[in-house]
């Protein structure tokens, strides 16, 4: 990775996206030079990423109230 594709460190995964059943965390990272979201030689570069979680109290939650119809 060249200088000017440069980014931070990996910021912490998030809080998942729902309190029960399955949801989505992510964290993200930013280019160090502002001008490098522009810079074609920089677009390989992932700034975000993603991944499935199962909410914090999903132990006490009602699973028929989360099924789809």
């Amino acid at each position: 990775m060249s200088i000017r594709c440069a980014v931070t460190d990996w910021s912490s995964f998030s809080p998942c996206s729902v309190s029960c059943g399955q949801g989505i965390t992510e964290r993200r990272r930013w280019y160090i030079n502002e001008n490098s979201h522009h810079d074609m030689k920089c677009k390989d570069i992932y700034l975000i990423e993603k991944r499935q979680c199962q909410g914090a109290d999903a132990a006490h939650c009602n699973t028929n109230e989360n099924k789809g119809s």
